[in-house]
């Protein structure tokens, strides 16, 4: 928002309505978890690829970084970063 609490040109109006409290939300993918259906959808069989997200909130007050998403080393070294979970994910940050 501008300082007439106008949207800015270019800028998106659902963001621009959603703002009008001051606080905006951006989430962000950091990566992708690879892993078996089954462990999200009883008796589902096949694999699944699960966004790892992150989100930056805005407020008057300051920013917020919530859940950061993946250490870039889970790719590196998943078991060092996952444990027991990296018997069951694969890490992928494309």
């Amino acid at each position: 928002m501008g300082g007439n609490d106008q949207p800015r040109p270019g800028s998106d109006a659902t963001t621009a309505r959603r703002s009008a409290s001051g606080v905006r939300i951006f989430a962000f993918t950091c990566g992708w978890l690879t892993g078996d259906l089954g462990g999200f959808v009883a008796g589902e069989s096949g694999r699944i690829k699960v966004p790892v997200p992150a989100f930056l909130i805005e407020h008057p007050r300051g920013r917020v970084l919530f859940d950061s998403g993946l250490h870039p080393d889970a790719a590196v070294d998943p078991v060092a970063r996952l444990g027991r979970l990296s018997r069951f994910f694969e890490v992928d940050y494309g």
